[in-house]
């Protein structure tokens, strides 16, 4: 691997050969037949491809003009790969298949070669003063913009992982920042291929407002969203240089980290620019109001439209608009506790631990059924006109090998196997060791610290591919010798150093009851009865008692019919306290 080094200005690039990389395209026409031959059918193939042409030019000399050139024809085929190869993770993140691992580390990769070209045509720039005087309004501001963009992605990638941005990255982009602020180009609009960017300063503002959005508590796939809708409307926020005043965060351009709440800013004589966030927030709450806002609406004036759901607004809004303190004093700790995530398999464990008696109560004798699978007698076979095109079949134990050469080990051995011996093989190995999963499974991890509010816990890897925000988790606690289940909902998700799985859990009930629950004109009904939690009251805390049940069918003023371990009653939902996509919690009054 080519080595990077760094450029006069302290940007990152690739250490550049005496002579072009040979074979590769090194013209702009040639750059652009080249991605016009591309397999774009081919995903794999093209993103690959891409990356060792991006790799092999940042190590090629090339004038700033033409490497800049070059990059911009290639640059459309890139942003096509990237979005497409992040649809393989954005909305499983968790999952640790090779699949999803090779896409996220090809979007990296790319992204990563693409700063690395923009970079390199800056600081080619900078230290050719005869250039720099030539290009500065027309080169130098298109690479700095489109870099910022490239970085915007790596960023972007780390958060749909829930990892951590590295410091390396904030250190180029406020590099970047203070190129053009000193040549005066963070509000000069671009030209031709890079006029999309609209200036420098809108993509320095989408790197710097992403974090704020408090991405670790965005459920799988929200980021991306925020991300996009960042393109429309964050031209309306504002850097304040040395002046926070109405600001909740600034951004330190000195400093190797994200922008920081002003209140936490203790370092006195470093730069300080203030991001105002008002005008974004009041955006996204106008946008919210104008989905219903009736027919006179439509004559009002029209701010720009944020197309996000109703939670993933207030989200944004809460977090634009609101500085939230949590003073609770935290106890490290390294106690180790067991986990499960999800309403049903809280209720499944909650079950387990009452015993079988009320197992039997809410879901009936549990029926034993024996099966008995020998491999031998089963087999794959194509059917034509099935749409799943296998069906079971008894097949015979003969052999397609002749008597003569049964007899000869030599021949059974070195004889090459037919088509139908090497299917038979394919279609029996998946039988010969049945190995079952169970549905629901506790996850062994540690307490890192612990708050009146919650735990912070730790795990070598996510206990499930279903571990987001605002989904229920249930902690296995020891008490006077005795298990507890405590009941929590996920706040964030966060890799600390690629090695530990961090989880923030606010814990909602020391301990439910599980419940079986149906609408009461359907309680004869069994197949209509649904999981459910009741969460006890808590008058020293003010906290009424609450049921949770699944996300649909349910709404305030509806009669439910419960079933407890050891009671039945009828109760009528009152006020709604939460509703996530994963279930909703009432406050009731029992009937």
């Amino acid at each position: 691997m080519v080595a990077l080094t760094k450029g006069t200005l302290g940007l990152t690039v690739r250490v550049q050969n005496s002579a072009m990389v040979a074979d590769i395209p090194a013209t702009v026409k040639a750059a652009k037949q080249w991605v016009e031959d591309l397999p774009v059918a081919d995903m794999g193939e093209t993103a690959s491809k891409l990356f060792h042409y991006l790799y092999d030019l940042n190590q090629s000399p090339l004038s700033p003009k033409v490497r800049l050139q070059i990059l911009e024809a290639i640059k459309p085929s890139c942003l096509n790969t990237l979005n497409s190869l992040a649809t393989v993770y954005i909305h499983s993140p968790l999952k640790y298949s090779q699949k999803l691992q090779s896409a996220s580390e090809l979007v990296h990769a790319i992204a990563s070669e693409t700063v690395f070209g923009f970079n390199t045509v800056i600081e080619d720039l900078n230290a050719d003063k005869s250039s720099l005087e030539k290009y500065q309004k027309t080169i130098l501001p298109a690479a700095c913009a489109n870099s910022l963009q490239f970085q915007s992605f790596i960023q972007l990638q780390r958060y749909q992982l829930y990892k951590t941005v590295g410091a390396k990255l904030w250190v180029q982009q406020n590099i970047i920042y203070k190129l053009a602020q000193q040549y005066d180009l963070l509000e000069h609009k671009l030209r031709k291929d890079s006029a999309p960017l609209v200036t420098i300063k809108k993509q320095l503002l989408i790197n710097l407002v992403l974090p704020v959005s408090n991405p670790y508590q965005l459920k799988h796939g929200e980021v991306n969203e925020v991300y996009n809708s960042l393109d429309e409307i964050v031209e309306l926020a504002e850097l304040q240089p040395n002046n926070t005043k109405n600001c909740l965060f600034a951004y330190l351009p000195d400093s190797d980290i994200p922008p920081q709440p002003v209140n936490s800013i203790e370092v006195e004589g470093q730069a300080v620019i203030g991001l105002n966030l008002t005008a974004l927030a009041e955006t996204v709450e106008q946008s919210l109001k104008s989905e219903s806002g009736g027919f006179f609406s439509r004559f009002t004036k029209k701010s720009p439209q944020v197309e996000l759901d109703q939670e993933l607004s207030e989200h944004l809004i809460t977090h634009w608009s609101k500085q939230l303190n949590r003073n609770f004093i935290r106890m490290n700790s390294q106690a180790k506790t067991e986990v499960s995530i999800g309403l049903a398999s809280s209720h499944h464990f909650l079950v387990e631990k009452l015993g079988d008696e009320v197992r039997q109560r809410f879901f009936g004798q549990k029926k034993s059924i024996k099966t008995n699978i020998e491999p031998d007698s089963l087999q794959l076979e194509q059917e034509e006109d099935s749409q799943h095109s296998f069906v079971w079949k008894n097949r015979s134990n003969s052999s397609t090998l002749s008597g003569d050469q049964k007899k000869d080990a030599f021949a059974s051995i070195y004889k090459p196997p037919s088509k139908e011996e090497k299917q038979h093989t394919m279609e029996d190995k998946p039988f010969k060791d049945i190995k079952t999963k169970s549905r629901y499974q506790w996850t062994h991890g540690i307490v890192r610290d612990s708050s009146p509010a919650g735990f912070c816990l730790g795990f070598e890897k996510a206990p499930s591919s279903y571990a987001e925000a605002n989904e229920l988790i249930t902690i296995k606690n020891i008490k006077n010798n005795q298990e507890q289940y405590n009941l929590g909902m996920i706040r964030w998700n966060r890799w600390h150093k690629n090695s530990v799985f961090l989880i923030g859990v606010e814990i909602i009930a020391p301990e439910a009851t599980p419940v079986r629950a149906t609408l009461d004109w359907d309680y004869a009904k069994p197949a209509y009865h649904h999981n459910g939690l009741l969460l006890p009251e808590m008058p020293n805390v003010g906290i009424d008692a609450t049921v949770i049940l699944p996300p649909l069918g349910y709404r305030s003023g509806q009669t439910v019919a419960i079933l407890t371990p050891d009671d039945e009653f009828k109760l009528e939902l009152n006020k709604k306290i939460i509703e996530t996509d994963n279930f909703i919690q009432f406050q009731f009054s029992r009937k």
